[in-house]
């Protein structure tokens, strides 16, 4: 596979002088397009798979089966962003001239919300800023370790990677971040099936709130 050359990525994070996938033939929007279908798949195969090992296997074969599925996703998710393929959750704010363009980027933001899962979106709109301050003392510092802890630890690879990112840590802060975030959310993924399997009628009333 061939790579080429793209320009620094220098926000959130200043990755230096990144590569992206050589499809010279695509714009960098396509392959976010890719991206976000591809990642939106994998997420639905992870849940029929927990469903399915809950179901008919175990309680502790799921659990290991999530771990693993997590931490391929932070490996595969990294790998990805070190490439040049932009942060999804990432506001489109100054990055396209023109009026048509503008639309165009964020009425792509409001796509990704809607398929990827708006809570985490709304919860970056939300606690950016206050991630992105300067807080080091007393409650604004407890607060602003709450907002990063949830948004690594609540929504998925693609939310932990950017809040660390909007945290200003380091690469290695970020993967090594993101992978203990993702054991957080394979209990609380465990639960919410076991809830599901175990009390139908009230979590379906309760799941699209979860």
């Amino acid at each position: 596979m061939q790579f080429v050359e793209t320009p620094p990525n220098t926000f959130p994070l200043g990755w230096g002088r990144v590569k992206t996938l050589g499809l010279s033939h695509l714009p960098v929007f396509s392959l976010e397009l890719i991206l976000v279908v591809a990642w939106r798949l994998q997420s639905k195969a992870a849940w029929v798979a927990l469903l399915a090992t809950v179901r008919w296997v175990g309680i502790l074969q799921a659990l290991a089966i999530m771990l693993i599925w997590g931490l391929v996703a932070v490996q595969l998710y990294e790998w990805i962003r070190r490439r040049g393929i932009p942060d999804p959750i990432h506001l489109p704010q100054g990055e396209s001239k023109g009026r048509w363009k503008k639309t165009l980027a964020w009425g792509f933001y409001v796509f990704k919300a809607g398929f990827l899962g708006w809570k985490q979106f709304v919860y970056a709109a939300v606690f950016d800023r206050l991630i992105i301050s300067d807080n080091r003392k007393g409650l604004p510092r407890l607060a602003k370790g709450s907002a990063i802890f949830g948004g690594v630890c609540l929504f998925g690879v693609t939310a932990a990677h950017h809040t660390l990112s909007m945290a200003g840590c380091s690469r290695s802060q970020i993967f090594w971040g993101n992978m203990a975030g993702r054991l957080v959310e394979a209990g609380m993924k465990l639960l919410k099936v076991t809830l599901l399997l175990s009390f139908p009628p009230v979590v379906l009333v309760l799941l699209p709130i979860l």
